[in-house]
């Protein structure tokens, strides 16, 4: 498919968004309505109109699990400090639940267990010297060098999935004409240049 040719079945509204890919990749045009390029929105239950406390013993939480969460948090002795992070995080996993995936105590001591066992894997112990006052005053680093972590990475079957190889070229509707947009590296033209092939789409 042609970048400029819109599917039939698709209706053209402002906002929308088209993702055009370096050739070189196969991949045809995409085209999205914005919602659904922004993602699923997360809709909010609506909150009971029970007002007494036989109906919402949790009160004068808003609602039970405000209850149980700060009935954890008492039990677990946390200070202001902590409870203020521990709701910060709350509210970033609400906004972002595909970033949190810790399911049981069990997931965090396996985790824990890994990294105690590669801490340090790869790592090489340099000595650098700095001049001061006339004087080469050595420090001890470690390094690890650059290659073989991205070597390290393109390896592991559980981060490949999420490269991103190819260019991309990112348009929004705005009504009469497509406007390009980059807010990822992979759409500047830097990365599309890299894949040598002439552009497709409108510049």
């Amino acid at each position: 498919m042609d970048a400029d040719t819109i599917p039939p079945d698709f209706s053209l509204l402002p906002d929308d968004i088209k993702i055009c890919f370096h050739p070189n990749s196969h991949q045809a045009t995409q085209f999205f309505h914005f919602e659904g390029y922004q993602g699923p929105h997360y809709a909010r239950p609506m909150e009971s109109d029970a007002s007494t406390p036989r109906a919402r013993p949790w009160a004068p939480f808003r609602t039970r699990l405000n209850f149980e969460i700060a009935e954890l948090m008492l039990e677990s002795h946390l200070n202001t400090k902590q409870v203020d992070v521990l709701l910060s995080l709350f509210q970033k996993a609400i906004n972002h639940p595909d970033d949190f995936t810790l399911s049981r105590a069990r997931d965090l001591e396996k985790i824990w267990a890994e990294a105690r066992q590669t801490r340090g894997t790869g790592f090489e112990h340099k000595t650098i010297t700095v001049p001061y006052k006339k004087a080469e005053i050595p420090f001890q680093v470690s390094v690890r060098p650059l290659w073989s972590w991205i070597m390290e990475l393109v390896d592991d079957p559980n981060l490949v999935p999420l490269f991103w190889w190819d260019a991309e070229r990112h348009y929004r509707y705005g009504g009469k004409e497509w406007e390009r947009f980059v807010d990822e590296p992979w759409m500047a033209n830097d990365w599309w240049d890299i894949q040598v092939i002439n552009v497709q789409c409108t510049s």
